[in-house]
């Protein structure tokens, strides 16, 4: 699965027989709702192996260039 979050793994379960194994899940600096929405839970509860994905390109390399630190400090506050 990719990015399926609590309601559609649950769909999916009641589905296939078969026990889900993976769910690939966008996490990162700008997107955090992984770790608020249940899905982390719930791949813990139903022993799914959680994959974490962030497309670094669009957040390390913007116009090409290197901005990773001050995107992280603008994220945080920091700057």
């Amino acid at each position: 699965m990719s990015n399926f979050k609590p309601s559609q793994v649950n769909l999916l379960r009641s589905m296939i027989s078969m026990p889900l194994a993976v769910n690939q899940v966008e996490i990162n600096i700008h997107n955090i709702t992984t770790l608020l929405d249940d899905t982390l839970d719930q791949c813990q509860q139903h022993e799914i192996t959680p994959i974490a994905s962030c497309l670094l390109g669009d957040i390390a390399y913007p116009n090409g260039k290197i901005h990773l630190p001050l995107m992280i400090n603008k994220e945080l506050k920091l700057s």
